[in-house]
């Protein structure tokens, strides 16, 4: 969901920061069917979407679905010429200005589903309630969309039957 950081117009990658407004609003809006097990970054806002989506649910954290991590980028202003440096940083894996790359990234991600497959039976219903990076990771990653994914059509993300990496 949209949150203060998105209002403001500033990277929040890491940061801690909560739903907006619209954000709540958005997420009110949105009707689910029940899950067997969830599961939330370690982040705040991931928190708060899963309660104005499903109410008071028990939820498993993990830290391997967190947001990508924007290094100096953190809390600055977003522009076009800084997003497109970002992506471009994520990409070449170099680390440069503390950004976390692709590499660790998938890496995370990656472990993060091997295990959720070991641990559930196939048909059990899972709701991950995680960040744009990880959406793009997933899709990267198990649904073979290596072209550059644009924030406008990550909001959902249902996946079946996935394999170990």
């Amino acid at each position: 969901g949209k949150t203060t950081y998105n209002d403001k117009r500033l990277f929040s990658g890491q940061i801690d920061c909560d739903l907006s407004k619209q954000g709540i609003e958005d997420t009110k809006k949105v009707k689910l069917e029940d899950y067997d097990y969830y599961y939330c970054s370690e982040l705040k806002r991931t928190h708060q979407t899963l309660k104005y989506l499903k109410g008071d649910v028990k939820y498993a954290i993990d830290k391997r679905i967190n947001e990508v991590y924007l290094g100096e980028f953190q809390g600055t202003p977003i522009t076009e010429e800084s997003a497109l440096l970002i992506n471009k940083l994520i990409a070449e894996n170099t680390g440069y200005m503390g950004v976390e790359t692709q590499e660790h990234l998938d890496s995370r991600v990656i472990s993060f589903i091997n295990d959720l497959i070991d641990k559930h039976k196939k048909d059990d219903k899972i709701l991950v309630v995680s960040h744009s990076g990880v959406i793009r990771s997933i899709k990267r990653n198990y649904l073979n969309e290596k072209e550059n994914l644009s924030t406008n059509n990550l909001e959902t993300l249902t996946l079946y039957n996935l394999t170990k990496k």
